[in-house]
């Protein structure tokens, strides 16, 4: 998650689920990825250290560069603690509803 400026807010996002292999797409093709976001107030704030994020930023695949998704919410600021906030599955072809 990111702070206004776009520095990162806490832990980065675990991984879930099986690796995959390569995703091929045909022009205008699509991917996705699920990620999931625990209710962070559900921790004791002196362990989480709750602050607001504007978003998150995203690493493609094989990529050094990300990208910014807009999403106003509540993350843990505190990298030292156990609280899992975030965490990624696997990019598959489509659109996962």
């Amino acid at each position: 998650m990111t702070g206004p400026d776009g520095s990162q807010i806490g832990r980065a996002a675990e991984r879930s689920g099986s690796t995959g292999g390569s995703v091929s797409l045909d022009p205008e093709g699509q991917a996705s990825a699920r990620i999931r976001a625990v209710d962070v107030e559900n921790y004791p704030s002196d362990v989480c250290d709750p602050m607001e994020v504007a978003g998150f930023r995203v690493y493609p695949p094989n990529d050094y560069d990300s990208l910014y998704v807009a999403n106003s919410a509540t993350a843990c600021a505190n990298v030292n603690s156990d609280a899992h906030q975030l965490d990624v599955t696997t990019i598959v072809p489509g659109v996962q509803e």
